[in-house]
């Protein structure tokens, strides 16, 4: 059998209402020398069987099944299987372009690089259905070949890690895997800097395929057990630098640590902001004693850096007072409602609130 010129990993949990979308899309590429991974990581619905059943239709679907091992687990598992020359992801709420892989396949090896990165679609299914594209980069880094290692900004863009394809090569000769953290958000964050650390040559596109689909995301903000999981990618970061003796980069880590955790800061809930803080304060206290964080690399956000470790507490308070307002502007805001409308009924998301 011919060796494919890319393998799609697809890990798959509880999307049996998008998962049809999502595998024809695959299905219906232009690039017709394509393995197909669909990773069922234990799904409770009809996935399974829907994982199954593309399997008996199509030569190039491999159908894995695994107990439930989160994100993480199914990406690896399916790094693992991959057979492909270049190896590209779909998250299986989502959908793509008929000429994504053909593309992005002709590019990668007309400039023999690691990794070839597009921009994507915001995607709501919401009639009118709404696209919104989603550019990476300035312009002038387009159509060209970079190498990450000489410009630290290409290690700023969100992670996004299934807009691109990668050298199977490239990803087995460095053991780039994905952190595997039962039930955790944002594992696509240290695998993606793993990536811009060890690639050599990168080539950036402007074109967007992917419609990364908005209106199906569960929340992790008002869940205590995943606040943290920002950290635990950060953890693994400096770890594998540490592995791999490329300390030099360590500064840079904490650089993007900075707008992460500050980041993560203003969209937990209300009741886990002091908790959370506490950690970023305290790493951050820490990691200035020992000389770590650089103000070259901070610009502007030097200033809030020496807010944070000056005046914790002031820095704080602008986020908790911030969430204080929204909270009692939404609650006037529906009492004002609720007067001028007091024999309507009004629902929200099922709910009926008066």
């Amino acid at each position: 059998m011919t060796q494919a010129k890319v393998s799609i990993i697809v890990p798959i949990y509880g999307v049996e209402k998008y998962i049809h979308e999502c595998v024809d899309s695959i299905l219906a590429q232009t690039l017709k020398e394509i393995e197909i991974i669909l990773v069922d990581d234990g799904s409770k619905d009809n996935c399974p069987a829907i994982v199954d059943e593309y399997a008996k239709k199509d030569s190039r679907v491999i159908a894995i099944h695994q107990e439930n091992g989160g994100y993480g687990k199914a990406v690896n598992h399916g790094l693992k299987v991959a057979t492909g020359e270049y190896i590209g992801i779909v998250e299986s709420d989502d959908f793509i372009e008929p000429n994504m892989f053909e593309e992005l396949y002709n590019l990668a090896t007309t400039h023999n690089v690691d990794v070839v990165k597009s921009n994507f679609h915001f995607y709501w299914s919401t009639k009118p259905h709404l696209n919104k594209i989603k550019s990476l980069f300035p312009q002038d880094y387009y159509g060209k070949v970079i190498e990450p290692q000489k410009d630290f900004n290409i290690f700023k863009v969100m992670p996004c890690i299934w807009s691109a394809i990668y050298k199977r090569d490239f990803i087995t000769k460095n053991n780039l895997r994905l952190l595997e953290t039962a039930g955790a958000s944002y594992q696509d964050t240290s695998f993606a800097f793993k990536i811009w650390a060890t690639a050599k040559k990168i080539y950036l596109t402007e074109k967007a395929y992917l419609h990364y689909r908005q209106d199906n995301e569960s929340s992790s903000i008002n869940n205590k057990a995943k606040i943290f999981c920002v950290k635990d990618e950060y953890d693994e970061m400096e770890r594998f630098l540490k592995e791999r003796k490329m300390e030099d980069y360590i500064p840079l880590l904490w650089r993007l640590k900075f707008d992460t955790y500050h980041w993560n800061l203003k969209r937990v809930a209300y009741e886990f902001k002091e908790e959370f803080f506490k950690t970023f304060y305290n790493e951050f206290k820490k990691a200035n004693q020992q000389g770590l964080l650089k103000e070259n690399l901070f610009d502007e956000e030097w200033k809030k850096v020496i807010k944070l470790l000056n005046t914790p507490q002031k820095f704080l308070s602008k986020y908790l007072e911030n969430t204080t307002r929204i909270k009692l502007f939404n609650k006037l805001t529906i009492l004002k409602i609720r007067e001028k409308n007091k024999k309507k009924k009004y629902y929200f998301c099922g709910i009926r609130f008066f």
